[in-house]
This record gives C-alpha cells, structure tokens and sequence, in this order.
C-alpha cells in the first residue's frame, strides 16, 4: 500500500528538482565567491609582505645565526629581492628556489581564475614524480651548500 502524503518527495516531482538545483546553483556561487575573494587576497598579501619587507628591521634566520647551517630557505628574500630587480643569475645564486616558485606561483595563480571562469585549462604538470624529484634535487642542493668543499654555492 502507497502512502499518499509520500508521493510529493518523489524523485520525478518538479519542484523538488528545481529546488535542488537552485541549491545546487547556490553552492556553486558561495564557491565561487570563496575563490574570488581568496584570488584578490593573494596580491594584498604579497603587497603587506613586500612592504613589511622594507619597513621593518631584516629577518636574520635562526638556523644560520644559531646553528651556522644555511636552511631551505636562507636567501630566498634576498632571491626575490634581484629577481624583481632584474638580475636573474643573482637571484640563483642566492636561492634557486626563488626561481622555480615564482614560475610555479604565477601559473597557479593563472590556472585558479581561469577556472574561476568556468575553463579547466592545466598550465601546471599533474605528475606527482616530477615535483618529488624536483623537491629531492632541492634537498640535495640544500645539503650540499652547507658543505665546505661547496662553499662557492653558499649565499654571502
């Protein structure tokens, strides 16, 4: 026996397929808000950072001061600092990093509002085997700069 109060949530009942898929409609939009304002954020955030930058006394990096080791990071400010300026063989020098994460940064960033906009276009490499090997070969630069026979790959 057929309960008649229950035929009105049917899957084939028309106003409960509009009604989810205006909802549906409505979770995209709050998503693609999200997107939207996280997408404008990233350029304040790096404008407050460059400017914080300038503005305040230099970081000095606590594994260099206290341990004497040069960490992943050691030189990537100053990295930035001449790549912006123009000069890409210093920057380098100072952090090959620099380099590889600006590049990887903008095509993220590119990506992401294109697929705001509704285009799946991939500028980055999906192969998780290249960015590991290229994380290994990062690690490995970074242990051998900190060693003495290498010391023409540390920064100044």
């Amino acid at each position: 026996m057929q309960f008649a109060h229950l035929s009105f949530f049917k899957i084939d009942n028309p106003y409960l397929i509009v009604y989810n898929s205006f909802m549906e409609n409505e979770g995209v939009r709050k998503v693609k808000i999200l997107r939207l304002c996280a997408l404008l954020a990233v350029p304040a955030a790096i404008a407050a950072a460059v400017w914080l930058l300038l503005h305040i006394a230099p970081y000095r990096c606590p594994f260099r001061t206290h341990l004497g080791v040069l960490c992943f990071g050691c030189g990537l400010t100053r990295a930035f600092g001449a790549l912006f300026s123009g000069q890409v063989l210093k920057s380098v020098r100072y952090n090959p990093l620099a380099i590889v994460l600006l590049i990887t940064g903008i095509l993220y960033y590119i990506e992401q509002w294109l697929h705001l906009f509704g285009k799946k276009v991939t500028l980055l490499p999906k192969n998780k085997w290249l960015w590991i090997s290229v994380a290994a070969l990062y690690v490995i630069y970074c242990i051998i700069r900190n060693i003495p026979a290498f010391a023409f790959l540390s920064i100044a």
